[in-house]
Parts: structure tokens; sequence; C-alpha cells
């Protein structure tokens, strides 16, 4: 008795689809690339366009590599980058995010359009900017429009701000996980341009189960930056009930300040009316 073996094949066009799927899948791109000489630059294109370093190995290579000539010219595409220690706890030495402000400084992603932190760390120590953002950090982020926090937690509510206004064209911002501020409450943040006096942002998305997340500072915070003052935030989704050490009515309260400040601007509104429930 014989085996027949029967193989179906793609053309390359569907082949090429499917890569173009899989921004940010490394080893599934790889694979692709290495299975077909004609895709291979094809699939490094796409491997380059959406990068995520998920474990230890590969933030080991991109250290080794950021500053090489094919690199910088593989950055030149990269659109969407992303950090997450979900893969391995231990990822970073010190803090999650404290090892990024070196690691980058210097290198140039001038299409870059969305950075992502994530962040399954629970034990981590709090993110404290004990010394300045260097401006080559700003430089090397400076197309960023779209940040994404998730399960990192900063100190206080000014750290948190010092870092998010380091992206000077940052237009969207969108918090997730058990974040933010270790110290409740936080101190008043002034106004200056490392503090939001430049902060124009689009769309503000907001979804933690913290109990230890001061969103009313945050919120406080927001209404004193051009975000608001200017009218310029246009999705505001709010996912959060009030904290426990916060009396519901205050908490409300600000929210309530708070729309009524952006006015006309905001086209998609979702706020937390209960638990178990969001109005929009």
């Amino acid at each position: 008795m014989s085996l027949r073996m029967t193989y179906y094949t793609l053309p390359v066009e569907i082949i090429e689809q499917i890569i173009d799927q899989l921004r940010g899948e490394c080893s599934t791109l790889l694979n692709c690339a290495l299975t077909c000489r004609d895709l291979f630059p094809r699939a490094i294109e796409v491997l380059y366009t959406a990068i995520r370093i998920q474990n230890r190995a590969a933030y080991d290579t991109f250290l080794r590599v950021r500053f090489s000539v094919k690199t910088r010219d593989a950055f030149l595409q990269t659109e969407d980058l992303e950090f997450s220690d979900r893969r391995e706890k231990r990822l970073w030495e010190k803090t999650f995010l404290q090892g990024m402000i070196f690691t980058f400084a210097g290198v140039t992603f001038p299409n870059l359009g969305r950075l992502a932190f994530r962040s399954e760390d629970r034990i981590q120590e709090p993110f404290i900017l004990h010394f300045r953002i260097p401006g080559s950090f700003t430089k090397t982020f400076s197309s960023v429009r779209a940040l994404t926090l998730d399960g990192v937690q900063f100190y206080t509510l000014r750290d948190f701000v010092r870092l998010v206004c380091a992206l000077p064209h940052l237009e969207e911002l969108y918090l997730m996980g058990r974040i933010l501020l270790k110290q409740l409450p936080p101190r008043q943040v002034v106004m200056t341009e490392a503090t939001g006096s430049q902060l124009k942002l689009q769309q503000f998305c907001l979804s933690t189960n913290s109990v230890q997340m001061s969103e009313e500072a945050l919120y406080m915070w927001l209404m004193c930056t051009p975000t608001v003052q200017a009218q310029t935030l246009q999705v505001l989704h709010l996912d959060s009930l009030a904290p426990l050490y916060v009396p519901e009515w205050r908490y409300y309260d600000t929210l309530a300040r708070l729309q009524e400040r952006l006015g006309s601007s905001l086209t998609d509104l979702q706020i937390p009316t209960k638990r178990g429930g969001a109005s929009r």
C-alpha cells in the first residue's frame, strides 16, 4: 500500500497578502522569508514595519543592531513599535520603562506613529524619573501620534506627565490595565512645556481596574492642558468607575466639568454611569 501525498500551492500574490497581515509576528514572518527567496524582501519589509519586542533575546538583538546602517535604513519604514514583558516577566533589569529612555536615545524612527509599552509584572518598581528625559529621546519619538501604556506604574502624576509630554506630536493616549500612580494623592502639577502646556490630544481612552489609579487628579491635569483649554479632544472613552477612596459625587462632578469645558469638540463620548454600565 502506497501513500500518495498531495501538495497544494498558493499564488505568490496570495502569500504576499498573508505576509502583510503578519505585522509584528516576527517568528512567522521569518519562516515565510526563509521558505522562499522571492518572498524574503517583502517579509523583511513587513517585519520592520511593526516591531514587537517581547523577550530578552529580542531586546538584546535590538541593542546590538540598532545603530547599524542596514537597521537604520529598515527603521525608516517602522510604523508600530511595541515592548512587552508578558512572555518574560523579568525582561527589564530595573523598571519596565526606565531602560528604554537610554536604549532609544539617538535611534531614528521618522515614520513611527504608534508606540506601546505593556507589562504584567505586578511587583515591578514604580517608574521614577530622577533625571530629565534627554532631548534625543524626544527626537527619536517626535513622529509618534499614539501612545499606549498598559500595566505600567508610575510613582506620581508628574512622573507620568513628563513621559507623555516628551512626545511632542502626541494625539492619542490609551491607558489600560493596573496602572498609573503609586502615590496618593499626587502633587499638583505646575503647567510647563514639559508637563503639558503644549499637549493637544484628539483621543483619550482610560480603562483600568486598579483602585490605586488617581483618575480625578489625571482629569484635573488634563483640564489645564490645551487638550481641554483649546478643545482639541474629539474622542473620550472612560471605562473606569470612581475609585474607592474618592466620593462618587466629587468624581462625577470632575467628569462633568471636563465634559463641559470640552464643549462641542467631542464627537465620541463614553463615560461610566454605574457599576457594570456606561453611557455613550
